[in-house]
């Protein structure tokens, strides 16, 4: 699933190469390197990237912030009880805050270590990128039903614009995503905000 298409190109793999625990033929090894050149993601350690290993909402947010240029945040107005500045995703998650990206899990809570779902994911892609509108038909997927009333548009952008393709039957919404996963979407989301420009 999400794995990305035939037509493409492949990645720059500077930076990939000295995670010994990623298979250069894999279907992810194109949108890790990429993530990785681009100072998306790092690595779980020196040597590990760990490409299965899920994403929490702190490294989803931390990615788009990257994105954005890591630019200067100050705390949001209302105080989060799980996140401070001094946090390695503290400056992140307060800059996504205030900028109308990602929301809390509460009013005071943000859950910065809590595995980001798939509908959460595309949300803060679809913000970042201006929450374009979307008609886009779900149907052919059997849990299209699941998805929530915030993040539908969303997930029509997202389909819409290949950002993710589920697995044939299904886009599970509610599920979880890899670093692999992530990776691999997030060189289609900046190929296609570098396609809009």
């Amino acid at each position: 699933p999400d794995a990305p298409s035939e037509n493409e190109e492949s990645a720059v793999v500077n930076g990939a190469e000295r995670f010994t625990d990623l298979d250069t033929e894999a279907w992810y090894y194109d949108g890790v390197a990429y993530a990785v050149e681009n100072g998306l993601m790092n690595g779980m350690s020196e040597s590990e990237f760990m490409p299965n290993e899920t994403v929490t909402r702190a490294m989803m947010v931390t990615m788009l912030y990257r994105m954005a240029g890591s630019p200067s945040s100050t705390k949001a107005a209302a105080e989060l009880d799980d996140v401070a500045l001094g946090d390695w995703y503290g400056s992140a998650i307060y800059w996504a805050k205030n900028e109308g990206i990602a929301q809390g899990i509460t009013a005071t809570t943000f859950g910065p270590e809590r595995a980001v779902t798939r509908e959460q994911m595309v949300t803060f892609l679809w913000r970042y990128a201006g929450e374009p509108e979307s008609q886009q038909d779900l149907s052919a997927f059997d849990d299209a039903d699941e998805i929530s009333d915030y993040a539908l548009t969303a997930m029509r952008w997202a389909v819409e614009n290949g950002i993710i393709n589920g697995d044939g039957t299904g886009i599970s919404p509610r599920g979880q995503a890899t670093r692999a996963q992530i990776a691999s979407i997030f060189m289609r989301f900046e190929k296609m905000l570098a396609l809009a420009d």
